[in-house]
């Protein structure tokens, strides 16, 4: 499998959700929109360091399931989003993956081709890794959570990612790569014996909650115009947080 998360950049310009979300924000019980698709697609990432532009083709691919037209970016899509942040096709030395926010704002702006059309998102917003609860709540509200981790190489031979509390050389952040991924779900509570679900490598990995405070690097919440959540958008300025995306359009 292969990683490709360059280090975070982080744009000052990018609103953090906490100013926008409500002040007791959280979300209890499990969250899971995991169910709602039946397979994932590789998009080449086990061939190519393609991992944040997978994580937009999952991240369109789910919530066009849950508001009724699911869409799948093609390989060849894949490459030609890829493309756009500096792969040359045959060129190995261009695979070098590319920066989270890059995407993102990509994606908000000229849009990526996701089944044959420009495939934009209205916002999105950082979220500190630390709050769980916050995370716990976009993903409750968003349905996709769009994070980079830290991935130790211990992660190579775990089923469940977990880590310890004194960490061994193949347990150091960073000892594998960097590697994108998308929240799908979460469960009920903070303990440590209790998971996330990631979306990564045509599949599902889950991992603790503890795992997830030791590597996880950086977290954005995606509003995408496809997305309506059950209940409404969980008190919300939707339009506020749109708005902020302004400076990012210029």
């Amino acid at each position: 499998m292969r990683l490709g998360r360059k280090p975070a950049l982080r744009d000052p310009r990018v609103p953090r959700l906490a100013d926008h979300a409500p002040v007791d924000a959280g979300a209890d019980g499990t969250i899971s929109w995991a169910g709602e698709v039946a397979s994932w697609p590789m998009c080449l990432n086990d061939k190519l360091g393609c991992c944040t532009i997978a994580g937009v083709a999952h991240a369109a691919q789910a919530v066009g399931v849950i508001g009724g037209a699911e869409r799948i970016m093609s390989d060849a899509e894949v490459i030609a989003n890829y493309e756009r942040f500096g792969y040359v096709p045959g060129q190995a030395a261009t695979d070098q993956g590319a920066v989270e926010e890059d995407v993102l704002r990509t994606w908000l702006t000229d849009g990526l081709t996701i089944g044959g059309t420009t495939d934009r998102i209205d916002a999105y917003a950082s979220i500190v890794p630390t709050d769980t609860a916050l995370a716990r709540y976009a993903l409750l509200t968003f349905g996709i959570v769009y994070v980079g981790v830290n991935l130790p190489i211990a992660a190579q031979g775990q089923v469940v990612w977990d880590t310890q509390a004194t960490l061994s050389p193949i347990d150091e952040p960073g000892s594998w790569g960097g590697h994108c991924m998308l929240l799908i779900a979460a469960e009920t509570d903070e303990h440590q014996e209790n998971l996330v679900t990631f979306v990564t490598w045509g599949g599902l990995q889950r991992a603790t909650w503890r795992w997830w405070r030791t590597y996880c690097d950086e977290c954005h919440a995606v509003d995408h115009p496809d997305w309506s959540a059950p209940e409404g958008l969980l008190r919300l300025d939707r339009d506020a947080l749109r708005a902020a995306m302004a400076q990012l359009r210029e």
